[in-house]
């Protein structure tokens, strides 16, 4: 027996398996963690070693996720607010002010 059109959309729902989706999470927390992601890995591998899809990929987001928020890497460097990039290009520590105690505005 062939499935009409209207059963071909919708699928067969008795198999269909329910799908456990996170809590949403604010504008201002996705920043944070990504923020917070981004500099932990641009210390572990250095700026130019990591990409944005690592830093998705490491939070379980998309890049398209992490674009919107930030249009580049730079953004996210500016944002973090690495005062020498250049210990950031090579991967070297550097003394560098905590998300926390950077403001805005």
């Amino acid at each position: 027996m062939s499935k009409t059109i209207e059963q071909a959309r919708k699928g067969d729902r008795k198999n269909d398996v329910p799908v456990k989706r996170r809590p949403r999470r604010s504008a201002e927390e996705t920043r944070r963690d990504i923020l917070a992601k981004a500099e932990e890995l641009f210390r572990e591998r250095g700026f130019n070693a990591v990409a944005i899809a690592d830093i998705a990929a490491a939070l379980g987001m998309s890049p398209a996720n992490v674009f919107k928020n930030f249009n580049s890497k730079n953004a996210l460097v500016d944002a973090i607010g690495f005062a020498n990039e250049s210990n950031v290009t090579t991967g070297t520590p550097a003394r560098v002010p905590t998300l926390e105690s950077n403001t805005c505005g």
